[in-house]
Parts: structure tokens; sequence; C-alpha cells
């Protein structure tokens, strides 16, 4: 998949930057309005524990926690529209295949397809649990290159659903996804809100 990674990388760069930009732009307002800010935050409970939830049990992070005059406020941010790149194919070295039409960074719609009544989960939740522990980098310091959310698996018919909310997490979390849903036992997926 070395070839699919380096195009993905051409193509989605620009809905990943949109994305990106958008909390950058959130959290310089938020400074300059005198607020202090907690980029990429996670959820947690009343009580102080990380929430966990759906069908994974998988913790979660807010876009932007935004504290002014003693309250604090977890925001939502999100790009205002989506990039548009024609629809591609990228494979695995086993031929599996994943469909990528535009969508939004934020807010990914996945349909996995498969003939399995119920798919090895276990994959799908060590790619989120890996790609959601913080990576620095020198690029966007103020960033956590994480991801943010996986909502699902919820049953849809043949298919199963997720929606991702990438957060931050470079196009290289995407192509991970794609290797960890194909160990799976699907057999195919299908990426995209359009």
């Amino acid at each position: 998949m070395a070839d699919d990674v380096q195009q993905l990388e051409e193509i989605l760069a620009p809905v990943r930057e949109g994305s990106v930009a958008a909390l950058l732009t959130a959290q310089a307002r938020a400074i300059d309005a005198g607020a202090d800010i907690d980029p990429e935050p996670l959820r947690r409970d009343p009580s102080g524990r990380v929430k966990r939830q759906g069908r994974l049990d998988l913790p979660s992070r807010g876009d932007l926690a935004v504290t002014l005059d003693g309250r604090t406020l977890i925001q939502k941010v999100e790009s205002r529209r989506v990039a548009e790149f024609e629809s591609l194919e990228a494979r695995t070295v086993s031929g599996f295949t994943a469909v990528i039409h535009p969508f939004r960074w934020e807010d990914a719609e996945i349909t996995i397809n498969g003939e399995v009544e119920t798919p090895n989960w276990v994959p799908l939740r060590l790619w989120y649990l890996e790609w959601f522990q913080p990576r620095q980098t020198r690029l966007q310091p103020d960033l956590g290159a994480v991801v943010h959310a996986l909502d699902g698996p919820d049953r849809g018919g043949a298919s199963w659903r997720i929606r991702v909310d990438f957060g931050s997490a470079p196009v290289g979390a995407l192509a991970a996804l794609i290797e960890a849903v194909s160990e799976t036992g699907a057999s195919g997926l299908r990426i995209g809100n359009l």
C-alpha cells in the first residue's frame, strides 16, 4: 500500500489541512478573547474519569476546551466545506479495497462491507487507541496529531457504519485505518459523506 499512501497524502492533505486550520483559528480566537485553552482535551465525566462510549468502549477528545471567567466549555470545531477531489481507490497488499469519496476530516462517514455476521473489531479498536495517543510534531506543536472520536460500529443492513473524527491526525492515520479494517473480516470499505 506504499504507493497508495503517497497518493492518499497528496489528495487528502487539503482535506486534513482545512480541518486543522479551522481548529487553529478557533484556538487563536479564544486566546484573543482572553480565554485559557486546552486543545484536544480528553472527555471526562463529572467525577473526572475518562468517558468511554460505544460498542468498542472508547475514550474521545473534544476539539477545544475554552476557559473564560471561570467557566469551561468544550467546543466542536468544524471546517466550513468539504474539500473536493476525484473519488479514488486504495488497496492493501492483501487486495482489500477502500473507495474514498469527498468527506469532512472531522466527520468521516465510513461503511464497512462484509459477509461476516460479527466482524473482529479488535484491529479497529487497537488502531483507534494507537492514534488516540498524542504525537507532538514540530509542524504543529499546539496539536497532538490525534484522532478525536470513533462512533459505532452500527449495523446497517449488510454493512456496518462508523463515524470518525480524525482530529489533528495525519493522513497516515487514515491509511492505517484501512489496514486495520482489512483485518476485521470485512470485504471492503467506503469513506465519504456524499
